[in-house]
Formats: C-alpha cells, sequence, structure tokens
C-alpha cells in the first residue's frame, strides 16, 4: 500500500485529523476546574454532551479518510464500522463508548487503527 498515492493521501489526511481526535480524548478525561485541568467524572452532562459532539465533528471529517483508507484495502472498513458503532452508542447515552479501553470505544478503535496504518506505512507512532 505504500506504492499507492491514494492510500498515502489518505493516511496523511488520517494524521491530519488525529490531533484533533486527541483533544477530543483530553477534554473527555480530563476538564479545566478554575483553571486546573482534572479527572473528568462525566458528572457535568453539559460539558459531556459538548465534547462528544465535537467527537461527531471529527467523525465526520474522518469518514471520507476511512472510506478511502478501505478502497485500497478493503479490510479497514472494520474500523469504520466498530468507530460509527461506537459514536452511536456514546451519542445514545452510554459515555464509556467515547474512551473507555475495555471495549470496542471510540479511542480505542481509532487507536488500533492508527496502530495498523503505521504498520502499512512503515511508520512509528509519534508522541
Amino acid at each position: 500500500m505504500r506504492e499507492s498515492a491514494a492510500f498515502e493521501a489518505a493516511y496523511l489526511g488520517f494524521e491530519k485529523i488525529n490531533p484533533d481526535l486527541k483533544s477530543v480524548i483530553t477534554d473527555w478525561q480530563t476538564m479545566n476546574v478554575r483553571g486546573e485541568r482534572r479527572t473528568n467524572a462525566h458528572t457535568d452532562d453539559d460539558y459531556d454532551n459538548k465534547v462528544i459532539d465535537r467527537l461527531v465533528g471529527v467523525h465526520e471529517r474522518v469518514t471520507p479518510v476511512l472510506k478511502a483508507l478501505a478502497k485500497d484495502l478493503p479490510r479497514l472498513s472494520r474500523y469504520a464500522d466498530k468507530l460509527e458503532a461506537a459514536l452511536d452508542k456514546a451519542e445514545g447515552g452510554g459515555k464509556e463508548w467515547v474512551s473507555d479501553i475495555h471495549r470496542d470505544s471510540y479511542h480505542t478503535v481509532w487507536f488500533e487503527l492508527h496502530e495498523e496504518l503505521l504498520r502499512i506505512m512503515g511508520r512509528e507512532r509519534e508522541e
């Protein structure tokens, strides 16, 4: 796949969106309380819903990228399905579907997809 210009363009599109997903997940896991970042206890539904709305925005942006990736490598379509399922559950009130590591949450599936893309492209994760 590294030789496919279309696949590489889609991969670069994913990498461009990745920092936005990281920001959403950071804001999901923590929140600003009197100027300090604290663990989000998920007791403020308004805050959580705003973060989920941002996750929806990220998902809308990444959906065409996922389709382009799967066009060259159809097995990658499973990630789009899993991301969509996790987002649907999160929007339906299942807060654990945003970033819980014990299920196919949005963040968990995104991380797995990113790892697979890095392997395909012969690249290493940048921290």
